[in-house]
């Protein structure tokens, strides 16, 4: 069936900012691998060259496109656009009424109203990461600790740390001094530390949404995060009846995790459900893609193709 459809070009632009100071597509296998797994298409990857742009090409970009790609002059249909970076909310996006379609990361119920053709797609896992089997990941009751945190120190941070250690929870404990900085540890070590975790607190960054709250689900790790305003949580597009815990403060959350180590059965159940909840919602993902992209290559050449 492939063989009759039209290809869809796929372009990732590598950001001349260095990559710790997040200038480079650290999700590139999440987005090939996972968000586009259900494109029943051919999906070509292709450099980019500005002198050989292509019709059904999925621009993948850090913060902004390069100039001239979505523009009406350029005479080129089907130019889709997968936007990074935005966790400020800060970026231009004065393109997006132009770009057949917009996927973009860090939910903003704003934009989404305002934008008919934006989709949020979730940040997901960094490279190397996953996926992770599902018949690997262990129960709670062989889990080495209860609760971990590896991250750097900022905003609320110190006291979500403080209140761990205050508490007799078995817990990993890893403090770097920035984001993706050198003392950070390799993505192999922090998976495993996530595998060997009950629980991983999820706390924000610049943005409340985080690829850490996605690897610990990956690993079956299930995520502590704070509540926020729903126009701005990742929680949001999950639903209201999504199995992640959620707390209006830190005290809340560790006291939670505390008295939840005392019930080895109801930790269980939980797991089952965030592992299960998480299944669902990748494959909805992937199914939203899949119909945005089918639309734009049927209504960029007016067939089916």
């Amino acid at each position: 069936m492939n063989g009759t459809k039209k290809t869809l070009y796929v372009t990732f632009y590598f950001n001349v900012i260095p990559v710790d100071q997040g200038g480079n597509i650290m999700e590139y296998d999440w987005i090939v691998n996972v968000l586009l797994e259900k494109i029943n298409r051919p999906i070509k990857i292709v450099k980019a060259d500005e002198k050989h742009r292509r019709n059904d090409t999925l621009h993948v970009y850090l913060f902004q496109p390069e100039k001239d790609i979505f523009v009406k002059s350029n005479g080129l249909v089907n130019q889709g656009a997968y936007h990074m970076g935005d966790e400020l909310m800060k970026n231009n996006i004065d393109y997006y009424p132009i770009a057949t379609y917009v996927f973009r990361n860090y939910y903003n119920a704003d934009y989404l109203m305002a934008y008919p053709s934006v989709h949020y797609v979730p940040l997901g896992t960094k490279t190397g990461f996953g996926p992770v089997q599902l018949n690997s990941l262990l129960p709670p009751s062989q889990r080495k600790y209860m609760v971990n945190f590896i991250g750097s120190i900022r905003s609320n941070r110190q006291e979500m740390v403080d209140r761990i250690k205050n508490k007799n929870i078995t817990s990993y404990i890893y403090v770097q001094k920035g984001w993706a900085s050198s003392d950070g540890l390799n993505v192999v070590n922090y998976r495993d530390i996530l595998r060997e975790s009950v629980f991983t607190l999820a706390p924000w960054g610049n943005n409340p949404e985080s690829m850490r709250l996605y690897e610990a689900i990956e690993a079956g790790s299930i995520p502590i995060f704070q509540k926020l305003d729903p126009k701005r949580s990742p929680m949001t597009p999950m639903g209201p009846n999504n199995p992640i815990p959620q707390f209006d403060n830190w005290n809340e959350a560790i006291d939670f995790i505390d008295k939840m180590s005392l019930d080895v059965k109801l930790i269980d159940n939980l797991q089952k459900r965030v592992i299960s909840f998480w299944k669902s919602y990748k494959e909805e993902s992937q199914l939203k893609i899949k119909k945005v992209i089918d639309k734009a290559f049927r209504e960029s050449h007016g067939y089916e193709c």
